[in-house]
């Protein structure tokens, strides 16, 4: 999920200054619907997650994911920013749902005094993939921008696919939801 979520943020905050010669601010402040929906979804990710457990949370937030990536395939030099900001916003849905359900899907699956070391391991797979999904969907973007922008968005998706299908794997319901999540 990372590879294609850190992968993507890197790659989109090119395009506008990329394609579009937009400043650095500007393209900053463009991303901020990605930033506001990650803030609440979180906590509706959160309440999800305590009340159905993490399968159905992670589905949601994968599968809305998955089809931000793919509508991005679109995108052309003339992209207006209204039609770029649904899937911005759409991807802080994908990752605010996601993460406190994979969270919860970890600790709880372990004995409570490996908690720490199962969140470690979630954390740094989560720093392992980022790391890998800037360097590969970047590398794509070095030559000619838009065409490799759209096989970066497609690469991203299909990895936001196959996590769709590992979230299937995950139980409906863990016998004690996270405390945190709860609120």
């Amino acid at each position: 999920m990372n590879l294609g979520c850190y992968g993507q943020l890197f790659i989109l905050t090119l395009y506008p200054q990329q394609v579009r010669q937009l400043s650095p601010l500007v393209t900053g402040l463009a991303l901020l619907p990605q930033t506001g929906v990650i803030a609440v979804g979180s906590w509706v990710g959160g309440r999800l997650t305590a009340r159905f457990g993490p399968r159905l949370p992670m589905l949601i937030g994968l599968s809305v994911g998955a089809a931000r990536f793919f509508a991005l395939t679109v995108v052309h030099e003339g992209f207006s920013y209204p039609a770029l900001a649904a899937p911005i916003a759409a991807a802080g849905i994908g990752i605010s749902f996601t993460m406190p359900a994979a969270t919860a899907a970890v600790v709880e699956d372990v004995p409570p005094e490996r908690a720490g070391i199962a969140s470690d391991a979630l954390n740094a797979g989560r720093q392992v993939g980022g790391a890998l999904g800037i360097a590969l969907l970047g590398s794509f973007v070095g030559g000619a921008f838009l065409p490799g922008f759209r096989l970066a968005v497609v690469i991203a998706g299909v990895t936001y696919v196959l996590a769709v299908a590992v979230a299937t794997l995950v139980p409906r319901h863990v016998e004690q939801p996270l405390v945190a999540a709860r609120w």
